[in-house]
């Protein structure tokens, strides 16, 4: 049954779980990082595994709460949170704010990783241009929007090296 005491205490729960997935996905993303700048690709497979894991558990806890906030008659989402704790559990407010100032902090560092992720990549595909010299550059395209080559003068491209 779905008393407001047991939705205080579910909601309750929620937040407390959601916090502990989020610091462990904290963890793994500075690991993670960290695989990325030192350039470790079986350490950061493994921790891209663990990293699903917790997305995906993340995920199961946000619905539980989510659904607990629409039987309160609140929307989903940090908004519905943030009104569930205002008007039905004042008491929870520095927690939810913890929780919000951790969501804001993981995105940060998931966005960071993401482009250390590109750079490596890009890194990746310049070395082995230069190795089988194919082009660095993309394909160029010209007012007819058809591929063209880039220009070449006295048989050297620019687009090699």
């Amino acid at each position: 049954m779905n008393t407001p005491d047991t939705i205080h205490r579910d909601f309750a729960a929620a937040v407390a779980g959601t916090m502990g997935h989020l610091e462990a996905l904290g963890n793994t993303l500075s690991a993670e990082r960290d695989a990325l700048i030192g350039q470790q690709p079986e350490t950061l497979q493994q921790i891209v595994r663990t990293k699903l894991e917790l997305l995906a558990e993340l995920e199961r806890a946000v619905v539980a709460r989510d659904r607990l906030q629409r039987i309160a008659g609140l929307p989903p989402g940090l908004e519905g949170g943030h009104r569930f704790v205002a008007s039905h559990a004042p008491e929870l407010a520095a927690a939810w704010d913890q929780l919000v100032q951790l969501c804001r902090q993981i995105d940060r560092s998931n966005t960071i990783n993401g482009q250390l992720a590109t750079q490596g990549a890009r890194r990746a595909r310049d070395a082995l241009a230069l190795l089988t010299g194919r082009d660095r550059v993309p394909q160029l395209y010209g007012r007819d929007r058809r591929q063209q080559q880039p220009v070449a003068i006295a048989g050297h491209s620019f687009g090699r090296v």
